[in-house]
């Protein structure tokens, strides 16, 4: 089955019964896989930075879009400390993405994420400390 919102808010509707303050969060746990261990550290720097980070659901085929000074990113984020490989749906979105002339961006260390928005590691630092 293909994804819809309108799928997606009748489930999470029907799963609870009503709709309540935590149905995003319930339907955000629903329909989302367990993020990597490094994810909240790697998206704090993102955000330490000044940039935006959007997260996606496991439909997206990626982990979610990065808007830095430099551009846009897609992004998946993978734990370096497991063994890791694209799910189907991440292959899947790195082809598509990649025939069109733009790159799937697999970050798995913080210093790689400063880099990727166009900043070095020092700048993480002193905007953390600010």
């Amino acid at each position: 089955m293909e994804f819809s919102w309108r799928n997606y808010i009748q489930s999470c509707q029907s799963v609870k019964g009503r709709q309540d303050s935590n149905l995003g969060l319930y339907c955000w746990k629903m329909y989302h896989p367990k993020p990597d261990a490094n994810r909240t550290e790697i998206v704090d720097v993102w955000r330490a930075l000044g940039c935006i980070w959007i997260d996606t659901d496991e439909y997206a085929g990626c982990d979610g879009f990065l808007i830095a000074p430099n551009g846009v990113h897609i992004v998946e984020i993978k734990n370096p400390r497991r063994d890791w490989s694209l799910t189907p749906r991440e292959k899947q979105r790195q082809r598509e993405v990649e025939q069109m002339g733009q790159k799937y961006n697999i970050v798995m260390y913080p210093e790689y994420a400063a880099v990727l928005a166009g900043f070095t590691w020092g700048d993480h630092l002193e905007a953390k400390q600010k």
